[in-house]
């Protein structure tokens, strides 16, 4: 029997869309990271998770000890508490990532918001496009830099974002007929 050699299996090329140089080069020149938004969002999310889980297992061990040898029906209730925990803890954690985006840009004629999950939504400039502070956090436990709720609102299109302080410039709409 002839030696077995490397067998060589031909690959297509790389997809244009799977490197992250290609991702990153698709991004306009004004892009800015939001990246105390986001570590503030991620750190948010872990300490409500965390927060959750401590509940859970006090809850938990709380059922287990106080019912008399396990009782009819204690299994499938911890097990209906705890699907109803996970689903509160995936919930609750990608409500607090949805609301920090990756960063912004400003295009012609927009203010796009580049979400978190890969989204972007654009809010077209002009006297309508309001953009407010409405809360400020300082720097410490969740986040290195201090952080912002900004609302931006055009038209009928209104979300509120964790941005980095200094991200966007606060600006109210200009009055019409004025």
């Amino acid at each position: 029997m002839a030696a077995s050699r490397p067998v060589r299996i031909p690959r297509g090329p790389p997809r244009a869309d799977s490197a992250p140089a290609a991702r990153s080069a698709a991004l306009p020149a004004s892009f800015v990271r939001n990246g105390a938004g986001l570590a503030r969002a991620r750190r948010l999310a872990l300490v409500y998770v965390l927060a959750l889980a401590a509940l859970y297992l006090t809850f938990a061990l709380l059922a287990r000890r106080t019912s008399p040898s396990g009782g009819p029906g204690t299994e499938a209730d911890l097990a209906l508490f705890g699907a109803v925990a996970v689903v509160l803890a995936v919930g609750g954690a990608v409500f607090c990532l949805a609301t920090a985006p990756r960063g912004v840009a400003r295009t012609d004629g927009a203010l796009v918001v580049y979400g978190p999950f890969g989204g972007r939504r654009a809010f077209p400039d002009g006297p309508g496009l309001s953009v407010r502070v409405t809360r400020r956090f300082p720097a410490g436990l969740l986040s290195a830099a201090p952080t912002e709720g900004v609302e931006i609102a055009s038209g009928r299109l209104r979300r509120v974002y964790v941005l980095e302080h200094g991200l966007v410039e606060e600006r109210l709409p200009t009055p019409v007929g004025r």
